[in-house]
C-alpha cells in the first residue's frame, strides 16, 4: 500500500481542543503539548478515517497550494507526529508499514 492511500489516527491517549481558532493537542501522559497553525489544523481535522490522499484534496481546497505539495507536506506532518507520539497508523492499515 502506497503512504497517500494510509489512514491514519489521533491516539486515544492524546487530548485535543479547538480554542479561538487554534487546534491544541496534548499528550497527557508525556507532558506534550502543540498548538497548529491553520494548514496542521486542517490536517489535523481530518484524521476521522480519511487517506493521505483525501486529505491533500481538503488541503487543496482550502489553501493556494498544489496536490503534490500539500501530499509532502501531510506526510512529513503526520510523520513529525508518529515520532512525538500524537498519531497512529489506522489498525487496518498496520500491516502495509
Amino acid at each position: 500500500m502506497d503512504s497517500i492511500d494510509r489512514v491514519y489516527l489521533p491516539n486515544p491517549r492524546i487530548a485535543y481542543r479547538k480554542i479561538n481558532g487554534d487546534m491544541v493537542i496534548v499528550h497527557t501522559l508525556e507532558n506534550k503539548l502543540v498548538r497548529l497553525n491553520p494548514t496542521a489544523t486542517v490536517m489535523w481535522e481530518n484524521l476521522d478515517g480519511k487517506t493521505v490522499a483525501e486529505i491533500a484534496r481538503e488541503v487543496c481546497a482550502q489553501f493556494e497550494v498544489d496536490e503534490e505539495e500539500a501530499l509532502r507536506d501531510i506526510v512529513e506532518f503526520i510523520d513529525h507526529l508518529i515520532e512525538r507520539g500524537f498519531v497512529e497508523v489506522s489498525p487496518g492499515n498496520s500491516e502495509s508499514l
